[in-house]
Parts: structure tokens; sequence; C-alpha cells
């Protein structure tokens, strides 16, 4: 009667452990992809939180423009295609004077906004004011990186692409019933994207 050897042969265990590996590596791939989505995932959801900030901001901002017959108070909104106050701008700019009531130095300043040609969202402030919005050193990021940042100006009628309030300008003297403004966020890859508007209705007044 012969012995039957009841071992693995070298062959068996080379393809058990070329399945082990295999698996190994597979499971690897799969726990690291997913733990990069979730923290892509993470990432995005805090833009999308500070985009939702930053649109209330603005608004708010924008709907507390300071309003007055005075030929300083300018509202100033510029076309991407037109010519930009920033020397890094690429995108619309809008800038207005704002009521700071808890400023030291005056109860009203310059605000703007404007998009860096590094994608950032960048917001103008000084204070006090010179009222020309030219000041480059009050510039700051507000740790938004969007895309085509636009602004549109209602004037009861339509929506116009620019607006100027300022002596010679186009609308001396009058300021819009309404802004709306909107943008693009995207994730890391640009795949998933987010667009943030608003409409922003304005104290009627110099109209």
């Amino acid at each position: 009667m012969k012995h039957m050897n009841k071992g693995f042969t070298i062959i068996e265990l080379l393809i058990a452990l070329s399945i082990f590996i295999i698996v190994s590596i597979m499971t690897a791939v799969i726990f690291r992809s997913t733990q990069q989505s979730f923290t892509n995932a993470r990432a995005f959801q805090h833009v999308l939180d500070l985009a939702r900030q930053t649109v209330v901001r603005m608004h708010s901002e924008i709907k507390a423009t300071f309003i007055a017959e005075s030929q300083l108070i300018s509202f100033l909104g510029i076309d991407a295609a037109g010519s930009h106050l920033k020397a890094a701008s690429q995108e619309d700019e809008l800038f207005f004077i704002w009521p700071d009531k808890g400023a030291s130095t005056g109860d009203i300043c310059e605000v703007g906004y404007w998009q860096r040609n590094d994608g950032h969202l960048m917001r103008h402030y000084e204070n006090p004011p010179d009222f020309d919005f030219s000041t480059t050193l009050r510039d700051d990021e507000l740790g938004l990186v969007i895309k085509g940042l636009n602004f549109s100006y209602y004037d009861g009628d339509a929506f116009q692409d620019t607006w100027d309030c300022r002596p010679g300008g186009a609308q001396e003297g009058v300021f819009p019933t309404a802004v709306k403004f909107s943008f693009v966020v995207s994730d890391e890859s640009s795949i998933v994207q987010k667009t943030f508007e608003s409409l922003v209705r304005i104290a009627s007044s110099g109209r």
C-alpha cells in the first residue's frame, strides 16, 4: 500500500501566496481610495460651508451700502472685460461705501469684492476711506478659491453689467435698486462644482 502525501506542493504554496498578495494589495488600494475620498469630501464640505458664510457676509454688506447725494459716495461695478481697479483682477469687481459702526477711525469705510488672477476671492477694506478704492494694502484673501465672480445691477427695468454713479459716470448720482452676484467653487479635482448666488435689494435713495 502506497503512502499518500497530504502536504502542499511548492506550486500550490506559490499560488496561495500570490492570491494572498493580490488580495492584500487590492484591499490596501480600496482602503486608501476610500480614505482619500473621505478626506476630499470633508475638505469640500469645508469649502461649501465657507462659501455659504461668504455669501451671507457679501449680501449683508452690499445691502447696507451707504447711499448719499455726496459726489464722494460712489458705487462702482466693473465688468470682467472692463478696466479693473486691481492690477491682478480677472473677473468682475464691485466697490461701495459701507457704514462701519465698529471702527474707531470713522463711521464709513470702503468695501469691495474682486477675484485675483490665482482664483482667490478678495475683500477690499479701507478706513478712513479716500473714496477711490485703489489702495492695494487693504485687500485680504477670504479663504476661497473660486471661479467666475459675477456682479450685475438692476436699474428698475433690466440688469446691467456695469455701474458707475461717480460724477461723469453712466449712472451719475444714481444707485442700483438691486445687485445680483454669483461665483463657483469646486472640489480639489474640479469634478464637483457648486454655484453660489444671491440677489440683494438696496435701499431706495438717490434715484
